[in-house]
């Protein structure tokens, strides 16, 4: 019997017939024939003539850029919450980041649980509450993908530098995070929000599994992330890391320290940045109708950075009066007043120990 597409007029085999015309398809009323369309649908071009791609600008520097998306991680009570409300707080005010220096603009929160908790969080981390905004209107679903398009509309006029969803999984309700197919679906949505916010950087608080380190759900999650900041708190003690343990664009294993206060009865995260042998802590609170208690704290972190790894009383009370930590001109006793309160403060949280005067720092040196 005759070959019908043998037969066929100018048609070639393999290569021959893509050299002459650049591609081939089946018909879609007779898928024993072809056909020739005068206008391909690809067309190829050289890296050489692409437009340069965009510079990658930073949010976080050395973490977090515009148009990435990053998931936050950890167990229950790791202090995920905690630090995303410090996060939303520096980035409102210019202040650095657990020693990041950050871009400067509006924050939009959207907090799916424990509302008001983290509300309170927010203003206690010291954020500039004309900054930092809040949704009104219809659930949040990443699954919706024309929802997100409306969202990203809506948050677009302000120009928001931050889009935090807090949690992954209250935006996701309906949805089987073990199933690709749905937590493809819910990507697709969270896609279309990154696409419509190009200047934005997308933080989503995620669970690990329980008893184990790996992010809760589906493959199709962790590929949708930029970067995977894991947090970590320590067995008894105050003090908690964030840790890159999966990234694009930055280098892996950077860590992140932190330790925990209370402000106005509210947790509040207080970073530290990690140099060298040494950890040095910087004050992030700030920008508070309460001043003193925000300068009190920097003072504190200033006396912690000029201290040796060990030291006593009275060698913190003249390393202060050299720092101008306090004034020279002040008496003993009002010097080592004054230096006592800001080693109350150190110790409070969890960043030295004293025993009998004699204070060692208690930073992570790893």
């Amino acid at each position: 019997m005759r070959n019908e597409k043998a037969a066929q007029p100018g048609r070639q085999d393999g290569s021959d017939f893509l050299r002459s015309k650049g591609y081939w398809a089946k018909s879609k009323s007779d898928t024993s024939g072809f056909f020739d369309d005068p206008k391909s649908r690809f067309v190829l071009t050289a890296y050489a003539d692409l437009p340069p791609p965009p510079p990658r600008r930073e949010i976080i520097a050395g973490l977090l850029a515009e148009g990435e998306v990053m998931f936050l991680t950890g167990h229950p009570k790791a202090g995920k919450s905690v630090l995303a409300a410090h996060l939303a707080a520096c980035v409102t005010r210019d202040d650095p980041f657990c020693g990041r220096t950050v871009a400067r603009g509006p924050v939009v929160y959207l907090s799916l649980e424990r509302h008001e908790l983290q509300k309170r969080r927010i203003k206690a981390a010291g954020a500039d509450l004309t900054q930092v905004f809040d949704v009104d209107g219809e659930l949040i679903s990443l699954g919706d993908e024309a929802l997100m398009r409306e969202l990203a509309d809506a948050i677009a006029p302000i120009a928001a530098r931050l889009v935090v969803i807090d949690t992954g999984a209250r935006a996701m309700v309906g949805l089987d995070e073990n199933s690709s197919r749905d937590m493809g679906t819910a990507m697709r949505g969270l896609e279309a929000l990154r696409q419509r916010l190009p200047n934005a950087a997308i933080v989503v608080l995620h669970h690990l599994v329980k008893g184990g380190g790996d992010m809760r759900g589906s493959s199709a999650i962790l590929a949708a992330a930029d970067l995977e900041l894991r947090v970590e708190a320590s067995k008894g003690g105050k003090a908690r890391t964030a840790r890159v343990t999966g990234a694009n664009d930055v280098v892996e294993g950077q860590e992140l320290a932190f330790t925990l206060t209370v402000v106005d009865d509210e947790a509040v995260a207080v970073g530290m940045q990690t140099g060298g042998d040494s950890v040095r802590a910087t004050a992030v609170l700030g920008a508070k109708n309460d001043r003193s208690r925000a300068d009190g704290l920097a003072r504190a972190m200033q006396l912690y950075n000029a201290c040796p790894d060990q030291f006593d009383r009275k060698r913190a009370a003249e390393i202060a009066a050299v720092a101008g930590i306090v004034e020279q001109g002040s008496s003993d006793k009002s010097r080592a007043t004054i230096v006592a309160r800001l080693l109350r403060r150190l110790a409070e949280q969890g960043m030295i120990s004293e025993i009998d005067g004699k204070c060692m720092k208690l930073g992570d040196k790893s």
